[in-house]
């Protein structure tokens, strides 16, 4: 195998000399390492420790010859390992080609695996195979993939609860920046202007527009002698336009109640409705004339606007600074409150509309603008 006597010296004496003494041979790499197992331990100091027969090293290389391509293939997977082992114990923040590490890994896996389907007993073939996973696990922790630390520690032979436990860390670490990844991300949605602004401004048309409308409508009536207005008609105005609000909302509930800044403005709303409901009722107990009555929900209506410039869109300042006169006027004209309040909330809505339909043609332009639900 080496080419040259196993004892050498300058004289008879030396050379018996290092016989008797029988130090282990060190081989050089061209001599497999299965094949220089069988060689030092035929060749050891103990009688004992030496093969009990000749026929008995003779199956020990009729072994190594039929496996002699895993033993290569375990040699060149050992290399491998070893490559892993050194980048692993160097400095994390040295700069590295993560790429190929990653093929360095995979191929060394597939080496030990494929030896050990070949020759299921090897034992160093399984002891690479179980260096490998652990290494793999301590990699994987570093790199902070618990995913595949998890997976890599499931190769190992027994549990090991020290990198068990870190696994565990990891794995609450991710989970705790997921969530708050998701939170980020969703209360940057919920505060994204530009999300459903085609609804939005659809919607604040079609409410703001169809309630002027019916102002207009209830005005005409009067003025033509249809009926003579009552608390009782204000109440069940009132009622009916809470309920039809609701319906509304349901039907949007898909895209405008999916966002804190169209909850806010959708409940605004509510709350306004609701509020000129309680101020009418208020109104019949201290018996203030209807029409009187109708004029002070004026002050309902520049609350909202107020309060939506506040809380959700400072853009609409200027709206409500510009409507504040406007509803004042029908303290002034209580005989046509109905026209008055309509105007207001007409002029309202269309405001509204071309605000918030500004921004969905900036959502088109980004491409972030979600469709209008049919």
């Amino acid at each position: 195998m080496t080419g040259s006597v196993p004892y050498t010296g300058g004289t008879l004496l030396q050379a018996l000399g290092q016989a008797f003494t029988c130090a282990p041979q060190v081989y050089g790499p061209d001599v497999p390492t299965e094949l220089a197992a069988i060689l030092t331990k035929a060749m050891m100091r103990s009688f004992e420790e030496r093969y009990a027969s000749a026929e008995e090293m003779r199956l020990a290389l009729e072994h190594f010859v039929e496996h002699r391509d895993v033993n290569a293939l375990l040699d060149e997977s050992w290399r491998r390992l070893s490559l892993l082992a050194e980048d692993h114990a160097s400095d994390p923040s040295a700069p590295r080609d993560d790429s190929a590490l990653r093929r360095v890994e995979n191929e060394c896996r597939f080496g030990f695996e494929e030896a050990l389907t070949r020759w299921p007993e090897n034992e160093r073939a399984q002891r690479g195979y179980h260096e490998l996973a652990r290494l793999s696990v301590k990699r994987a922790l570093r790199a902070g993939d618990w995913r595949a630390a998890a997976a890599a520690l499931e190769r190992l032979p027994s549990p090991d609860a020290e990198l068990r436990a870190q696994v565990t860390a990891v794995r609450a670490r991710a989970a705790d920046a997921a969530r708050e990844r998701v939170i980020l991300e969703d209360l940057g949605s919920n505060e994204d202007m530009l999300r459903y602004a085609d609804v939005r401004s659809k919607f604040a048309a079609f409410v703001g527009l169809g309630w002027s409308a019916w102002f207009f409508a209830v005005g005409a009536m009067l003025r033509h002698g249809a009926f003579e207005l009552t608390h009782t008609h204000l109440l069940v105005n009132a009622v009916l336009t809470c309920v039809t609000y609701a319906v509304v909302m349901w039907s949007v509930r898909g895209t405008l109640l999916a966002t804190q800044i169209d909850r806010r403005a959708l409940w605004l709303m509510a709350v306004c409705f609701a509020g000129a409901g309680i101020l009418w009722r208020f109104a019949a107990l201290l018996d203030i004339s209807p029409l009187h009555t109708v004029a002070l929900s004026s002050s309902v209506y520049v609350f909202f606007f107020i309060a939506t410039a506040t809380v959700i869109d400072r853009r609409l300042a200027w709206v409500a600074l510009a409507l504040s006169p406007l509803a004042l006027v029908p303290y002034l004209d209580v005989q046509h409150v109905f026209e008055w309040q309509g105007v207001y909330v007409a002029v309202s809505a269309v405001a509204l509309s071309l605000t918030w339909r500004r921004d969905a043609r900036m959502a088109r332009e980004r491409g972030t603008s979600a469709p209008f639900p049919s």
